[in-house]
């Protein structure tokens, strides 16, 4: 009788997609990735994390919450946590360490020789 008179509904931003919006949502989800991997690759910390939260904000639309969802959710989450910017080796050092192997091996040879 109830059933009649009262329908329950999410009211929430994550609502589950219904199957003929399935596709669209992933399509979506694919451009929001290219969007964070172009971030990614130009430095841009502010439009990654951005692109992140749209991603993480996509996926329980798109597939069921489980455990292996969560730890999906979470290692976007750690990667979004990670510095964009790299470190670049000073000027010579490899030169440096080019010099350091060569004497190394030198010296290994001549103490090999003379035994």
């Amino acid at each position: 009788m109830f059933g009649q008179l009262v329908h329950v509904r999410r009211s929430d931003a994550e609502v589950f997609l219904p199957p003929q919006h399935r596709q669209l949502g992933a399509t979506v989800l694919q451009m929001e990735l290219a969007l964070a991997r172009g971030a990614a690759e130009r430095r841009d910390h502010a439009a990654f994390a951005a692109a992140v939260d749209r991603i993480d904000a996509w996926l329980p639309r798109l597939y069921v919450e489980n455990s292996a969802l969560r730890e999906r959710r979470d290692a976007l989450q750690r990667l979004a946590e990670r510095p964009l910017s790299l470190e670049l080796p000073v000027l010579g050092t490899t030169l440096e360490q080019l010099r350091a192997l060569r004497a190394a091996r030198s010296g290994a040879g001549a103490g090999g020789a003379a035994g």
